[in-house]
């Protein structure tokens, strides 16, 4: 093989390395595109307050509050208009339940533009009470309800179609486990 001819054959392949060179340009510009275009949320469940403990072993949770907190932390604007809670074993079959009414307030559906925060605030014995139904309905066995609560989460989802999570710290959960049993509920075995 010749110079000329060895060049005529490395010259070939310009056409395709430029035809992929131009295709893989074309993938990163709409990855950077839709990059921006895609919200992000910052989602956190915690309990603030007091809860005390008498030397009988009973707990006050007076003076305690569920606080339910998303942050916006892109530049798009996004409206949060439904909050779910997710328990059960398995990720892919989640029981969806209703938020307790006692943290729902007139600010969903919720417009939250860039670095903005809505924190939905509930006193924790209300919050206790208002969900005891949903944690009697997750199962009738109380043992395989305990281990369900243990995946529990919060699902925060958008106008665009798109769900963010929280998972519920373990106190939490263990407050909910310890609690909601003592309220008032109608036996589901039946």
């Amino acid at each position: 093989m010749t110079r000329v001819e060895l060049w005529r054959f490395i010259n070939s392949f310009a056409p395709w390395v430029a035809a992929l060179g131009s295709i893989f340009a074309s993938f990163v510009a709409l990855h950077l595109a839709r990059r921006d275009s895609r919200p992000r949320l910052e989602v956190s469940a915690f309990i603030s307050g007091c809860i005390t403990h008498s030397g009988h072993g009973v707990v006050d949770y007076s003076q305690a509050s569920f606080i339910l907190s998303i942050t916006n932390t892109w530049r798009r604007p996004t409206i949060v208009d439904r909050i779910n809670w997710q328990v059960g074993i398995l990720k892919r079959k989640p029981y969806a339940l209703p938020i307790p009414e006692s943290i729902l307030v007139a600010t969903l559906p919720k417009r939250l533009n860039d670095g903005e925060t809505v924190q939905l605030i509930s006193p924790l014995s209300i919050f206790l009470k208002d969900i005891s139904p949903a944690y009697q309905s997750i199962w009738k066995s109380r043992v395989l309800r305990n281990l369900r609560l243990q995946r529990m989460r919060v699902e925060i989802h958008t106008s665009i179609n798109q769900s963010f999570y929280c998972t519920l710290p373990s106190h939490l959960r263990n407050i909910m486990i310890r609690e909601c049993p003592k309220h008032n509920w109608t036996d589901l075995s039946h």
